[in-house]
């Protein structure tokens, strides 16, 4: 992929104006997104149906995922904060 298609790939999921924002602040930069950040979000969105009272059913189907994962995903429990940290 030329660097061109890149901006124009860019320039059409955001637009001309933010595309050009981003790449005069970011330009020379590499950018990382992690795949988390989506998989988060869509997990907390879970988590709060779930407690809304929507079935795991009706959750397997609205996010495409099995019965099983939805139970993963809202039985899942932070990770406790080590004791060392202050």
């Amino acid at each position: 992929m030329e660097k061109d298609d890149v901006y124009v790939e860019l320039e059409e999921l955001v637009g001309q104006e933010a595309a050009t924002r981003l790449t005069e602040h970011y330009s020379g930069s590499s950018l990382y997104f992690p795949r988390s950040i989506g998989r988060n979000r869509r997990h907390r969105k879970i988590k709060e149906e779930f407690k809304r009272g929507a079935s795991y059913k009706e959750l397997a189907r609205r996010y495409s995922l099995t019965e099983r994962h939805i139970r993963r995903i809202v039985h899942k429990r932070k990770p406790k904060a080590s004791q060392n940290n202050p």
